[in-house]
């Protein structure tokens, strides 16, 4: 025997499942279209200096204790191994050095996609960079969309 179900019911499961359905559109990592890094280049003057692809990471930082390091540029790497400067106005960078007492980060601008690296006292620590995704500067209403390993810093 075959069981109708009164029509708001079937009128209410038709609406549950167009919503769903519509949620599942949405992007859940919120990029909102950005592309996906997979991976970070930090270059001075067009060179390499450290790559990161996944956990891998080719090369680290050095410098002097009491001096500053070149200007460095960050560059994203998309899935297909493109490089790109992230354009849109709510994506921006943090840097974290890990013992702020050996090195620290200077950038011009909060959140630019650059800056330099200043050696405090002698001895190593790691610096990690985040693509943050919110407003710029603003870590509790931000998330981050990418986030590399730590990377090495030497200051000698």
């Amino acid at each position: 025997m075959m069981r109708r179900l009164p029509r708001p019911t079937v009128l209410a499961l038709v609406a549950a499942t167009a919503l769903v359905g519509a949620a599942c559109g949405d992007d859940p990592t919120g990029n909102e279209g950005h592309p996906d890094p997979s991976g970070l280049v930090v270059l001075s003057g067009g060179v390499d200096v450290v790559e990161v692809r996944g956990l891998g990471i080719i090369g680290s930082f050095a410098v002097s204790e009491g001096g500053t390091s070149a200007d460095y540029q960050i560059q994203l790497i998309d899935q297909q191994g493109n490089r790109y400067s992230p354009t849109a106005a709510d994506q921006w960078l943090r840097v974290i050095v890990a013992n702020p007492a050996v090195a620290q980060w200077v950038q011009d601008d909060v959140g630019e996609w650059g800056g330099r690296l200043e050696g405090l006292t002698g001895g190593t620590t790691t610096i990690g960079f985040d693509l943050m995704h919110g407003p710029v500067g603003d870590e509790a209403a931000s998330h981050f969309d990418y986030r590399t390993p730590n990377i090495p810093v030497l200051v000698n």
